[in-house]
């Protein structure tokens, strides 16, 4: 009796679109991924962007996100090397955001170590022997699983740039290392350094230190050995120390040992 109205409502009803699938990496290094994907169904149409979510174990997670026009790989940089990520994508469109797809696990490339070993030291065991001791590099640093060291040792007075080399596998008793130098010069200074390396190559080199043999007897005589008559019951005994190479140490002093010719008496003088 009062008339008639009439409204049309129209209804779109809209769901988030599908978690993307086949989840997969194209190209794998130190410190990138490359990631690519598949949409769901017939989702593709209805996304505006994918959201790739990535983290190391046990870390919080980080995103970049793909959109203007959908694409269906990303590249992932500034990786860590020899590190484990976990990625997952998700796709987001007018109705909101996909659950996350599938995690996918990835180790990174490994490269040479970043950083050298630690706390370098040297002691002398003998006059032909040094200790050489050391920590593993920073864990940060590493870049991969370090299977041994290269210990480099030069006498410190020959100006040169080049160290004798000798090598070391393994990474030792909880992480540290030592090696005993030997056959090396009596009472002889050495500098030493020592480098890590892994399954790529060497690392750098870290900061010398020096340490010098033990002395030890001379390895040859006196030079030069004069006699001169002075009076009849006097000589003058002269002679020149041994080369220094061969002195292995400090010189304290000589024993002159003596004894007539004529007859079987003998005597000792000893000079300092």
């Amino acid at each position: 009796m009062y008339g008639r109205d009439q409204q049309l409502v129209q209804l779109q009803v809209q769901e988030p679109p599908q978690p993307p699938s086949s989840l997969e990496t194209a190209i794998v290094s130190s410190r990138s991924v490359n990631l690519k994907w598949q949409p769901r169904g017939g989702d593709a149409a209805e996304v505006t962007k994918y959201i790739v979510e990535y983290r190391e174990i046990d870390r919080q997670w980080q995103y970049i996100e793909i959109s203007d026009p959908p694409q269906y790989t990303a590249v992932i940089e500034n990786l860590k090397p020899a590190t484990k990520y976990s990625f997952r994508v998700i796709a987001e469109g007018p109705a909101g955001k996909s659950a996350p797809s599938q995690e996918l696990l990835i180790k990174t490339e490994p490269q040479r170590p970043a950083g050298p070993p630690l706390n370098l030291s040297a002691r002398p065991l003998s006059a032909t022997e040094v200790l050489v001791t050391w920590l593993p590099p920073l864990y940060e640093l590493r870049n991969g699983e370090i299977q041994g060291y290269n210990i480099g040792y030069k006498i410190t007075s020959v100006q040169s740039n080049s160290y004798n080399f000798t090598s070391t596998s393994g990474d030792g008793d909880d992480g540290t290392g030592e090696m005993i130098l030997s056959g090396l010069s009596k009472y002889t200074r050495y500098t030493i350094v020592v480098q890590a390396f892994n399954q790529v190559g060497p690392g750098p080199l870290s900061e010398p230190v020096s340490a010098q043999t033990m002395e030890d007897v001379p390895n040859m005589p006196p030079d030069d050995l004069r006699c001169a008559a002075l009076t009849s019951t006097s000589l003058q005994v002269s002679w020149q120390p041994p080369l220094i190479n061969y002195q292995n140490g400090l010189i304290q002093g000589y024993k002159i040992s003596f004894e007539p010719i004529a007859d079987n008496m003998n005597g000792e003088l000893k000079v300092l």
